[in-house]
Order: C-alpha cells, then structure tokens, then sequence
C-alpha cells in the first residue's frame, strides 16, 4: 500500500535537498533535512492510511447496505412464493373436500333410492302374498329396511319367488275356504291309497 502513496511536493523536494547535502558532504544540513523529511513522511502516510481507511469503510458501508437490500429483497420474494403455495394449498383442500362432500351426497342419494326401491319391492311382495298368510302382532317392533331386504335376499338365494308366494297363499285359501268336511275327505282318501 506505502508503495502505491503519493507524497507531497514538499516531502519530495525536501529528499531532493538531503540528497544534495549528502553529496556536497554537508552532512549536519542533511541530518536536519532528513529529520525534516522523515517528520514529513511519517505524517502524510498517517494522514493517507487515514483517507485510505475512511474510503475502505465507505465501501464497507455501502457493500453492506447493497447486501441488506439484496437479502430483504430475497426475503420478500421467499415470503410471497409461500403465501402463494399457501394460497395453493387451501384451495386444493377446499376442492378436495367439496369433491368429498359431492360423493357422500351421491352415495347417500343412491342408497335411499336402494332402500325405497327395497320397500316397494318388499311391499309389493306382501301384498301378493296376502295379509293372512303372515302373522306380524301389534306390539311388535318395526323391522329395519335392512332386516327387510336380508329377508328378501334370502327368499331369492332360497329359490322363493312372488310366484311361490302366491300359489301358496292360494292353496292355503283354498283349504280354509273348503272347510273341515273336505279335509276329512281328503285325508282319507289319502290313507286309502
């Protein structure tokens, strides 16, 4: 750095003179001279490590200042990015759960739309097979739909059809409506064969 300095007029003149003095063997005026300058010297090189440390921290303070605005800068950036992510996210939760919500719904309305048809398919079997034929008290509690349509599945998996239902109902309508003599007369002609 001391080889980069410039010095002042008055320094320089002031070594040209030692130089003069040293060769003109003056050596007492060289002495003075020297003093002189080295005085000189030592105060302008303080006087420019001075300068050179003021612009040094100049520099700092504006590097550092330009760092500052740089990382906020960066930090905004980072802070919007989340809030857009954010931003993101819920929506695709609010999509989600109304998509959610729209295929409860419909499973709901195609499992009442099952149950109705259910009960109509079990009414309508009740009513073909009679209300005679099927005892069901007063006090008796309500059955279920699924109970219901466990019945009805198991009358199908049995091979029981309305079909059956209704023949037998008929032939127990016709046993009653016949009365007790011609059931005499039936069972012996079964025992007679």
């Amino acid at each position: 750095v001391r080889s980069k300095m410039k010095y002042s007029k008055e320094l320089l003149e002031l070594k040209r003179k030692e130089d003069l003095l040293v060769r003109m063997k003056k050596y007492e005026l060289a002495e003075q001279v020297k003093a002189q300058a080295d005085a000189l010297e030592e105060w302008e090189n303080a006087k420019l490590e001075a300068e050179m440390k003021e612009t040094m921290d100049k520099k700092v303070v504006k590097f550092k200042h330009q760092q500052q605005l740089e990382l906020s800068a960066l930090l905004k950036r980072i802070q919007r990015d989340r809030n857009e992510q954010l931003k993101h996210r819920q929506l695709d939760s609010q999509r989600l759960i109304q998509r959610n919500k729209n295929i409860c719904n419909d499973i709901l309305a195609k499992q009442n739309q099952e149950v109705k048809k259910t009960v109509s398919s079990i009414k309508q079997v009740l009513s073909m097979v009679g209300s005679d034929s099927i005892f069901v008290p007063r006090n008796a509690p309500q059955r279920s739909h699924r109970a219901q349509s466990t019945n009805v599945s198991a009358r199908r998996t049995t091979g029981l059809n309305s079909n059956s239902f209704t023949k037998a109902a008929k032939k127990r309508e016709s046993i009653r409506s016949a009365g007790p003599r011609k059931l005499k007369s039936r069972a012996k002609s079964t025992r007679g064969v």
